[in-house]
């Protein structure tokens, strides 16, 4: 089998990329790199650069889409999976067109814009009656000078979030503890700070993932992750009020994909409330893979065949403990033992024997990231 990712996020595309390689699948990608560690991987059999502009306008560009029918036909491919938000939208909008293979499970576009935007989502939520937290949209000048009166009759205190509605990857996600951060941030010249922004109540508590593949608003794979303190790691659980929740996402919209709905179980009284959706695979949808839930796979077997037969959200992801390779050193060396270590957080182990340019690739570029950052801080 020949599958494309078509990719408008190659951090994204990498970790869809080795759930593939457990298959014998040949791995073709269409990016927007002029250089990205993906294509030194050798599960990476073909790289084909695209302009992003190409996507992104509002007419739809028939040359796009014939180069991606083209280079289905010239490559053979069978299935195209989107990597990174404009990348889904972008498939789905002209799935339609796509004449040379078949396309990833996907819903229509109105019900992807209506997820991926953080306040229309935030209306299904109320909407539907599923826990979220307190939240205001400021669209206009006017929006930012009764803001203070808005917050009081929430009862919203600080510290509070502010989001841009349509980024992904926590880009331009800030929190800020007062009234005068507030006004510092919305006065400042800043890009991520344009107006219609979200103000959201901070929730103190611990992060959760909700990660979903589904047809017709039914579950057909399913895992939930928890996340360390620090971002360090994380373990996947099984918690029937998430699932609930995750359930009632799905089938409120009809919901045909994969999905990544983020969470946070609130400390003040263990509930749990849901914050933001991302309609797309997320960067840890290869730790799942290791739980036993391989979501792009699973997708690439319901274009193939008929799965109508198989149980319902029958798939999940069994309990395991994952912790990140900075953290897990950490601890090795802290113990000086492995013992108790769970299997599943020596996978950066494997990633280095079987892809080695690629993840110590990826891997440098993250070192001289933080040495850059850390730079900028002190002259600072």
């Amino acid at each position: 089998m020949n599958v494309l990712i078509f990719s408008t996020n190659e951090d994204f595309a990498v970790h869809i990329l080795r759930c593939l390689s457990v298959m014998e699948i040949r791995i073709c990608v269409m990016g927007i790199s002029k250089f990205h560690p993906i294509r030194l991987s050798r599960y990476c059999n073909n790289y084909y650069k695209y302009d992003l502009h190409d996507i992104l306008g509002e007419k739809e560009n028939d040359s796009i889409v014939n180069k991606i029918n083209n280079y289905c036909k010239q490559q053979k491919i069978d299935v195209i999976i989107p990597a990174g938000i404009e990348g889904t939208l972008f498939i789905s909008k002209i799935s339609e067109k796509i004449t040379e293979s078949k396309v990833f499970p996907l819903s229509k576009l109105d019900v992807l814009e209506l997820l991926n935007n953080k306040w229309s989502f935030e209306e299904l939520l109320s909407k539907n009656g599923i826990p979220s937290p307190k939240t205001i949209l400021i669209k206009d000048i006017s929006g930012l000078k009764s803001l203070d009166s808005e917050l009081k009759s929430l009862n919203m205190e600080f510290p509070v979030m502010a989001k841009q509605l349509e980024l992904e990857a926590s880009r331009g996600v800030v929190k800020l503890n007062s009234s005068k951060e507030l006004d510092v941030y919305m006065s400042s010249e800043n890009e991520f700070n344009k107006l219609p922004l979200l103000i959201q109540e901070y929730i103190p508590g611990t992060d959760m993932g909700f990660n979903v593949l589904a047809k017709n608003g039914k579950i057909i794979a399913w895992s939930i992750q928890k996340w360390y303190p620090g971002n360090n790691g994380m373990e996947f659980i099984r918690d029937d009020n998430i699932l609930d929740i995750g359930r009632r996402i799905v089938s409120c919209c009809n919901f045909t994909g994969v999905a990544n709905i983020d969470m946070r179980l609130d400390n003040r009284d263990k509930s749990v409330k849901v914050t933001e959706c991302n309609p797309r695979f997320w960067g840890s949808v290869d730790i799942s893979m290791l739980g036993g839930v391989n979501f792009p796979c699973l997708g690439v077997l319901m274009t193939q065949e008929n799965i109508e037969d198989m149980s319902y959200g029958d798939i999940s992801c069994r309990e395991i403990r994952y912790s990140k390779p900075k953290a897990l050193i950490s601890e090795i060396l802290r113990n000086m033992s492995i013992k108790g270590i769970d299997s599943s957080s020596l996978y950066f182990l494997q990633q280095i024997i079987s892809d080695p340019i690629s993840y110590g690739y990826i891997n440098m570029m993250l070192l001289a990231s933080r040495i850059k950052g850390l730079f900028a801080n002190i002259q600072k």
